[in-house]
């Protein structure tokens, strides 16, 4: 994964060299608070379930279980039906209030209902607990996750994107930095690597001059002491570290 490869980038040294440690251990902080985040919100969006599944699955079972109940005030209850679904397609809190106000109601009516026993009554009241529960759940669910009004976890995992994202921005910027440091620097040395060869090899050309042309002022002395002696001047000069040809010319002589 993204997270593994920048935790190994993180704890190689090469990386460690380049100052950029902190920013690395930010985007792997935030990435690890990003899946916190992705697998609450997966797990939420599971729970909440859709349509025969879940929690909204659970309530939609109740409510059916109410309404195939021929002595329950078909009104009242439809009128719950459509604040709990006017709820979840507007995500309006106001009927949230109408619900509550007309489960409330609904249930005053069933227990005033003489056409229900009295065990009928209490199985009818605790199927209408379980859905208004369920339909409750639903409500701070959908909170939670906050998909529709863009708030909650869904919020959340849109901020963490977006702090991963200007770290990744930060980190592209100062690799870039990075790397022109590093050319001007390789630059540097290459240069300084080029002086000193030209330098070394200006020296090295001096002294071998140098020695070059002691031996032959050595010989052009000899020579000229020679020729005022009228060739009998028989003192002989070390050219043993001379080159080959200056010692041809003085054996010549």
């Amino acid at each position: 994964s993204v997270e593994k490869q920048i935790e190994h980038m993180h704890n190689t040294k090469a990386w460690k060299s380049f100052d950029i440690n902190h920013d690395l251990y930010l985007v792997i902080k935030e990435f690890k608070e990003y899946s916190i985040v992705f697998d609450t919100l997966v797990y939420l969006v599971y729970k909440k379930g859709y349509k025969n599944y879940g929690l909204e699955g659970e309530m939609i079972d109740y409510i059916y279980k109410l309404e195939n109940n021929l002595k329950i005030d078909k009104t009242r209850l439809l009128q719950l039906r459509r604040n709990e679904k006017d709820y979840f397609l507007r995500n309006d809190k106001f009927y949230i209030e109408n619900f509550n106000r007309l489960s409330q109601n609904l249930k005053s009516s069933i227990i005033r209902n003489n056409l229900l026993s009295k065990d009928e009554k209490s199985l009818i009241i605790n199927t209408l607990d379980n859905y208004i529960n369920a339909f409750h759940l639903l409500v701070k669910l959908d909170n939670q996750i906050g998909l529709k009004d863009n708030s909650g976890l869904w919020l959340n995992l849109r901020q963490k994107c977006n702090t991963i994202e200007s770290l990744f921005v930060r980190l592209e910027g100062e690799s870039v930095k990075i790397q022109q440091a590093l050319l001007r620097k390789t630059n540097k040395y290459y240069a300084i690597f080029v002086g000193f060869v030209i330098i070394l090899s200006i020296a090295v050309s001096y002294v071998l001059s140098k020695h070059l042309v002691s031996h032959l002022e050595t010989l052009t002395s000899y020579i000229s002491s020679l020729t005022k002696h009228k060739f009998r001047y028989v003192e002989k000069i070390n050219l043993r570290n001379s080159a080959t040809e200056i010692r041809q010319i003085y054996k010549e002589f």
